[in-house]
């Protein structure tokens, strides 16, 4: 890998929640001298920069221990160098894996591989951390950091289980310190792909595309009438101020299945 040095981490944590009881966590980690280098792990879609010793990272909810290990494509650098990393994902995240031996990477990486994780709607949130340039010509000099929120407010009825819920995202971007970077250069666009597709006109109605963000912010949409629900996620991608695609952030929501 030449100058760069970095190592990955995939592991299973457990919840509180009986009906989402896992939770799998897949993080970056640089090494020094600390280079700053994008990096995209295509299948658990870790999708953000290394700076100095902090940890791009995403988690996914899982209703069980049907998790293995297996190896995926992992893009590093500008010039879009790829190596591959082993981590944690389920039967989707495998056929994924699979496709990216057939197809090629970045191939495989545009289409959607669903796993049906049948539940209950429910309330959660999970905390996403990652950093990006706000302009990509000038990276090393633009670096922001972002901790947000991402999750799901359940619509509880007075009786019956929930049909409905609010998606939603906090978030804070902040300059890492002696950056020249601005977090009002930062745009984001929703990117619902496989079964998300139907959660589209639910965003569009409730948010203007792309979004402008800030130094704070929320994003959030209510999806209703869910049948037989199914938890999936969706990405909201992150552009700098030349409208670069920098980084992402996926977030739980919930579909309808077909069960």
């Amino acid at each position: 890998m030449g100058t760069f040095e970095f190592v990955t981490n995939s592991r299973v944590e457990p919840t509180s929640d009986p009906d989402y009881p896992f939770v799998v966590k897949n993080c970056i980690a640089n090494r020094p001298p600390f280079s700053v280098m994008h990096v995209w792990w295509l299948i658990p879609n870790v999708n953000g920069w290394l700076k100095t010793d902090e940890i791009p990272s995403e988690r996914r909810i899982a209703k069980g221990h049907n998790v293995t290990l297996m190896d995926g494509c992992l893009e590093y650098g500008i010039r879009g160098d790829m190596t591959k990393a082993p981590f944690l994902g389920d039967k989707a995240a495998k056929d994924g894996v699979a496709a990216e031996t057939s197809k090629g990477c970045l191939q495989a990486a545009a289409d959607a591989y669903d796993e049906a994780q049948y539940g209950p709607v429910k309330s959660f949130t999970q905390t996403i951390k990652n950093y990006f340039p706000s302009g990509l010509k000038d990276a090393a000099r633009t670096m922001l950091r972002l901790d947000a929120e991402v999750g799901i407010r359940a619509n509880v009825p007075s009786s019956g289980p929930a049909t409905s819920y609010v998606s939603f995202m906090n978030y804070k971007i902040q300059r890492l310190e002696g950056s020249e970077g601005n977090p009002r250069d930062i745009t984001m666009r929703p990117a619902f792909k496989g079964a998300t597709e139907a959660l589209s006109d639910s965003f569009g109605r409730k948010n203007p595309e792309p979004i402008k963000a800030g130094e704070d912010g929320s994003i959030a949409f209510e999806v209703t009438e869910i049948v037989n629900p199914k938890l999936a996620y969706a990405t909201y991608n992150i552009y700098d101020r030349e409208r670069n695609l920098v980084a992402s952030v996926d977030f739980p929501v919930f579909v309808s299945g077909s069960r």
